[in-house]
Order: C-alpha cells, then sequence, then structure tokens
C-alpha cells in the first residue's frame, strides 16, 4: 500500500503500473484477506505500516466494523486497545499501482474515484 510517507508521486506510479503487463492482473478479495488462524479468516488486512484495515469492495459498514472487533479481540484479548465502530469504516476507490507477490498488492486512493480507470471499491478503518 502506498502512503504519505511514500515519496514517488502516486500519478507517476499509476503510469508506470498502467504501462505494464501487471494491468492485466485482476484485483479482487484474495489480495485482502487475512487467514489469521484454523478457525479465523477475515475479509480484510491491517496495514503493519499504519494499523489502517483494507478489505476489497464496499462491504456492510456494521459487519465490517464488527469483525475488525473481533480480529482485535482475538489478536488482544478480551480488551482491544481500539474500538470500531459503523461510523469509523468508510467505503473509498483505489487503483492497484503494483504487485510485490502473487499475493501482495500496492495500491492507492489518494485522488481516487470510480471513474478514474482501473479503479476499485475499498472499505476502510483508519487508525
Amino acid at each position: 500500500m502506498l502512503n504519505d510517507e511514500n515519496p514517488r508521486k502516486v500519478e507517476e506510479l499509476m503510469s508506470t503500473y498502467a504501462s505494464t503487463d501487471e494491468e492485466s492482473k485482476e484485483i479482487g478479495p484474495k489480495y485482502f484477506e487475512t487467514v489469521y488462524n484454523s478457525e479465523h479468516t477475515f475479509p480484510f488486512f491491517e496495514s503493519g505500516d499504519t494499523g489502517d484495515v483494507f478489505g476489497f469492495g464496499h462491504q456492510d459498514k456494521e459487519e465490517f466494523a464488527r469483525l475488525v472487533n473481533v480480529m482485535d479481540t482475538i489478536a488482544q484479548g478480551d480488551s482491544p486497545e481500539i474500538f470500531t465502530e459503523e461510523s469509523d469504516v468508510k467505503h473509498l476507490w483505489a487503483v492497484p499501482i503494483g504487485f510485490w507477490s502473487e499475493d501482495d498488492v500496492y495500491f492507492s486512493f489518494r485522488g481516487v474515484d470510480e471513474n478514474t480507470p482501473n479503479a476499485f471499491p475499498l472499505t476502510m478503518v483508519q487508525r
């Protein structure tokens, strides 16, 4: 994921992505899924850089918040430090800007809307 600390411009990365064969890769839920353990798989991932939570598609906000809280409770015990509410969940649009591996996609949501080429729906909790 591209964040504010990344010195490369989003426009430059977007044009690089658009000029490669990576453009043909379809972005979908598999890039955002977290298999926490044998009993728990979540439809999102938590950024190791920021702690923000991202899910593919415009997911139901109430259910997304509930699942983030479930994951936090499993990871932190009975009292998670952060409690996510439905109002914390945002629906955005993002564009892929590259792939690190078969399972990792880098994307940006800054200045992106549903009319941006290659845009996909994104659900986010910013922490």
